[in-house]
């Protein structure tokens, strides 16, 4: 659905691709939750770019996602995909 509305509002960018998905997981550290739902949107390059830049949360605990795009942007490199959790 979020494509839909993505491609109603009009193109991409050139060499710009997106895409969404819905699941489901059980959480490792409450498995009587049972199964949660999950959506994500991904974002991808066609090709690599060096040209980018991130905002995290100032959260006390934050998540292993963050954790790996604070070290990522610390490293550098280039950078090819977004997955954005929703």
């Amino acid at each position: 659905e979020y494509l839909s509305f993505l491609e109603s509002q009009g193109g991409l960018p050139l060499g710009f691709k997106c895409g969404d998905a819905k699941g489901t997981f059980v959480p490792v550290e409450a498995p009587s939750m049972g199964a949660l739902p999950i959506k994500a949107t991904v974002v991808a390059l066609d090709k690599p770019t060096d040209s980018w830049a991130a905002v995290f949360t100032r959260n006390k605990f934050p998540g292993a996602p963050i954790k790996v795009g604070r070290k990522r942007l610390a490293d550098g490199g280039p950078l090819q995909a977004l997955v954005i959790n929703i």
